[in-house]
C-alpha cells in the first residue's frame, strides 16, 4: 500500500471516529439539560394582548395555552361608562351576583371580575358544558335579547345568557358564571394572559 492510500484510510477513520463520538455526546449533553416543568412552558406561552384597538363596547379573542395540548380562547371586553353602570342595576336577576360559587381569581372577586371596571376578561366557554359564546353588545338587546338584556354573552348550543362581567342570569342551564383566567397588565394596554399580578395591582378593584 503506497503511502497516499495509506494517509486517506488513515484521515477516513479518524474522520468516522470523531463523528461517532459526536453522535454519542449529542444526546448524553441533551440529558443533562434540566427538564422543562409544565408551568415553566406555560410561563413562556403565556399569551401578550393588546388591547388598544378593542374600541368602548367592543371585543377581541385569542387563543390561550392553558395546559400542556389545552387551549381556551380568551375574550377581552372593553365595557362602557353605562355598561359598567348597568353591572348593579343587573344584580337582582342574576345567579351568583358576587361570584360567591364561580371560579376567578380572588383579585377578580368582584362586582365587575376585572382588575379594571373597564376591561373585562373570560374564558369563552359555556359553564354549562363548554360551547363557545357569543358575544352580544348592550345595542343589540332588543333584537337579541331578553327585555332586561344590558349586553354580555350567550350560549349558541342551550341558550345560557350572561353579562357583561361573565355572571350566569337566573333560570338557565349554566350554574357558575365565565371563569377568569389569571392575567395582569402590563402597560396601560397590554395585557398578559395566564400570570397573576403583583400585589400591588391586584388589590386595585374593591371587591363591591
Amino acid at each position: 500500500m503506497d503511502d497516499a492510500k495509506r494517509k486517506f484510510l488513515k484521515q477516513t477513520a479518524i474522520a468516522m471516529t470523531v463523528a461517532g463520538g459526536a453522535v454519542v455526546t449529542i444526546p448524553f449533553i441533551s440529558s443533562m439539560r434540566p427538564v422543562q416543568t409544565e408551568q415553566e412552558y406555560l410561563d413562556e406561552h403565556n399569551a401578550l394582548v393588546d388591547i388598544s384597538d378593542i374600541p368602548p363596547g367592543g371585543m377581541k379573542k385569542m387563543n390561550w395555552l392553558m395546559a400542556w395540548n389545552v387551549v381556551r380562547i380568551i375574550t377581552v371586553v372593553r365595557r362602557t361608562e353605562q355598561e359598567i353602570s348597568d353591572l348593579h342595576f343587573l344584580q337582582p336577576l342574576l345567579l351568583d351576583p358576587f361570584s360567591q360559587d364561580s371560579k376567578q381569581p380572588s383579585y377578580a372577586q368582584n362586582i365587575h371580575r376585572s382588575l379594571r371596571k373597564d376591561i373585562f376578561v373570560a374564558i369563552n366557554s359555556c359553564t354549562h358544558l363548554g360551547c363557545g359564546l357569543t358575544f352580544k353588545p348592550d345595542y343589540a338587546y332588543e333584537r337579541y335579547g331578553p327585555d332586561y338584556w344590558r349586553g354580555g354573552f350567550d350560549c349558541p348550543c342551550h341558550g345560557s345568557y350572561f353579562d357583561l362581567a361573565g355572571r350566569v342570569y337566573k333560570g338557565m342551564p349554566a350554574k357558575e358564571n365565565l371563569s377568569i383566567p389569571p392575567y395582569h397588565f402590563v402597560a396601560e394596554n397590554l395585557i398578559r394572559i395566564g400570570v397573576h399580578p403583583p400585589a400591588t395591582q391586584a388589590s386595585t378593584e374593591p371587591k363591591a
